[in-house]
């Protein structure tokens, strides 16, 4: 591909697929499908005016992409934009498949969770970088993640107000891998898979928590990360056992720039829970304010929110 004649002097272009990947040799385009592109003109860094020409001028491209028939054996991709207008068995196989990446971080599309009423999925995450293939880490922010963009309902931590024994120990994780498990979608609980989650702990407790659930709140740095010794959540003994989601990263998402981790229930900005124990307490988890900082509450307080996570594949 190329830009014409003199015009290559002081333009250049680029040509990827929609989300910003590289067009690579040997990628696969499903029998009948599409997938979108995008094109990008700019000037060269290193001209000068000279190199510019004195009359309007029209911009001759040109690409070729050449896909050849794959036998009988091949494996159909279907990607279709936005996340919104796939049916999940769609979007199950897209992901299994690897082609979740082609799915925008951000899109959003409703649920209807029986008693809980209507809410709001999130592309989180869609990368699995090397680290996450590290022995111990956790998989919260690994592969293909959906998150609750709303939050669903208000509820304790723990009535018994400790942190001993972290998140799987609480009622909450109880709770959301029950109630609110049982209240989602059929066909949406047919692509959940349990995950790997790594949890800090509390001043009772001396080492992290590692269970397996279907369902899971967020930590600290999957939501603020931690780039630099100003942003940083102070005494979260797990956070170097996991990543900052996509999502909060793509919008820069930290500790002083936080208004990307505001969420709402019922219409109006709330707190909501975080599976992170304070380790300097034995009765604190950390949740994010209505602002999208972070904030800490006792175990026992039933007027935050819940808002989770969890993994297809």
């Amino acid at each position: 591909m190329g830009v014409s004649g003199s015009q290559e002097k002081y333009t250049e272009f680029s040509v990827t697929y929609l989300d910003g990947e590289a067009i690579s040799p040997k990628d696969k385009l499903g029998a009948g499908k599409s997938l979108p592109i995008k094109v990008k003109v700019r000037y060269k860094d290193d001209i000068t005016a000279s190199d510019l020409p004195s009359s309007d001028q029209t911009l001759s491209l040109s690409m070729s992409l050449t896909y050849v028939q794959a036998d009988s054996s091949a494996k159909e991709v279907n990607i279709v934009l936005p996340f919104s207008e796939h049916s999940w068995t769609e979007i199950f196989s897209n992901v299994k498949a690897g082609y979740g990446h082609y799915y925008q971080l951000g899109d959003t599309r409703e649920i209807n969770m029986e008693s809980f009423g209507t809410h709001t999925l999130r592309v989180a995450n869609t990368s699995m970088p090397e680290e996450c293939a590290t022995k111990g880490f956790s998989q919260t922010a690994c592969g293909f993640v959906l998150e609750f963009a709303d939050i669903i309902t208000n509820y304790a931590m723990n009535l018994s107000y400790t942190n001993v024994g972290g998140w799987p120990a609480t009622e909450m994780c109880s709770y959301v891998n029950g109630d609110i498990y049982d209240a989602l979608p059929s066909e949406l609980k047919e692509g959940i898979v349990e995950t790997t989650v790594v949890s800090g702990h509390g001043s009772d407790d001396s080492q992290n928590f590692i269970s397996t659930d279907k369902l899971y709140l967020l930590s600290t740095k999957e939501v603020w990360g931690k780039e630099g010794t100003s942003n940083q959540v102070y005494y979260d003994t797990a956070e170097s056992e996991t990543r900052q989601l996509d999502y909060y990263k793509s919008i820069g998402t930290t500790t002083t720039n936080f208004g990307g981790a505001k969420k709402q229930y019922q219409g109006s900005n709330w707190y909501w829970w975080l599976r992170t124990a304070r380790s300097n307490m034995n009765d604190v988890f950390y949740n994010a304010t209505r602002d999208g900082d972070w904030g800490g509450f006792d175990t026992g307080d039933s007027t935050v929110g819940v808002s989770l996570a969890f993994r297809l594949g």
